[in-house]
């Protein structure tokens, strides 16, 4: 039977609270992640490692952050390729946050495999798109509005 990626991430949890090791996070990605525009500790990982460590310390054992991201568009190459090299051992979950410059499937692939034969297969937390949905907001709907208006100038002036 398959473990999935939450039961693999209980598992992985549970032996380094039970071995009180750190638990280990390593994040690769653009300047989402690398906190470029902005001072680096308030970048997402470093505000995530901010957040988690000290609950995981209460708990006995530990959180450890392991910040791999450049940011640039073609990143790829430079944050993932030879994965032995660019992360420590005993990482337990990686993070994808590369969907800002569309990357192609096959660098995501790659980088899948790669993370999947590493020892201890850590789990893989993916973010696919880094883009934010306005639908809800008031100014998402004066947008729809605007563009539907211009739609309608358009068709006007075609007939």
């Amino acid at each position: 039977m398959a473990i999935n990626q939450s039961q693999s991430l209980m598992r992985k949890l549970a032996d380094r609270y039970s071995k009180h090791e750190a638990f280990v996070f390593a994040s690769f990605g653009s300047s989402v992640t690398a906190g470029h525009d902005n001072f680096i500790n308030q970048s997402w990982p470093f505000q995530l490692e901010q957040l988690l460590a000290p609950v995981f310390k209460a708990t006995g054992f530990d959180f450890k952050l392991q910040q791999r991201a450049v940011g640039g568009y073609g990143e790829m190459p430079y944050t993932a390729g030879c994965m032995a090299g660019r992360v420590e051992e005993g990482i337990d979950a990686v993070d994808w946050e590369w969907g800002m410059f569309y990357d192609s499937k096959c660098e995501t692939h790659h980088f899948l495999q790669e993370v999947d034969r590493m020892p201890g297969r850590p789990v893989i937390f993916g973010f696919e798109d880094t883009s934010l949905s306005f639908a809800d907001t008031e100014e998402g709907q004066k947008l729809r509005q605007r563009r539907c208006r211009v739609r309608l100038r358009e068709e006007v002036a075609t007939e």
